[in-house]
């Protein structure tokens, strides 16, 4: 799996074979196969370790719990995310590509980790402070994944994307303000 890891930092999770993976990691391929079904089999073990991780790191913040601390744990949550994509970038793309195609057991992952943040997300929009009336479960929620849903998507496009117009700093200062602003109980 460090041979993988190595090999994509510089190439696509696509070009990867047991062959390559074997070769950086010093052994014959038939030994890639005492471990993995196939490439893709070692790639969803690299995104169960990536997706643990980002639980972990999220967990460790405490963040979103104390209605004082909402823009701070804005920035300190798109910090986390930040050096989690700048730490498993490719195999983060890549669970979220094979989410994407369909793949039931990526959706799984991408699922776990974000049912850990939706669930902080939609507590606090139920108290939404952009509406005169509280939001129900269901549309707290339903918000929830769409704020999610956006941050992620941006994440990767930070990640991936290093010439966008605008900086990455920029880019996370605005979803911090966003964040905070959909989110942040009404005040007493």
């Amino acid at each position: 799996m460090d041979a993988a890891v190595t090999l994509l930092a510089g190439n696509s999770p696509l070009d990867l074979t047991a062959v390559s993976i074997a070769g950086e990691a010093g052994t014959a391929p038939a030994t890639f196969y005492v471990y993995f079904r196939d490439v893709q089999d070692m790639l969803y073990a690299l995104s169960e370790f990536a997706t643990l991780d980002m639980i972990d790191a999220f967990a460790a913040l405490d963040l979103f719990q104390d209605n004082s601390r909402i823009a701070s744990d804005a920035d300190a949550f798109l910090a986390m995310l930040t050096e989690q994509w700048q730490r498993h970038g490719a195999i983060l793309y890549y669970r979220m590509m094979e989410a994407d195609r369909g793949d039931a057991r990526f959706s799984e992952l991408r699922a776990r980790w974000a049912e850990v943040v939706l669930v902080r997300f939609a507590a606090l929009l139920r108290q939404a402070p952009h509406l005169d009336s509280p939001l129900d479960e269901a549309d707290a929620y339903a918000e929830a994944i769409v704020l999610f849903a956006s941050i992620e998507r941006l994440a990767r496009a930070i990640h991936r994307e290093p010439n966008l117009p605008i900086s990455p700093d920029r880019m996370r200062a605005a979803q911090a303000r966003v964040l905070t602003r959909m989110i942040a109980p009404r005040s007493a």
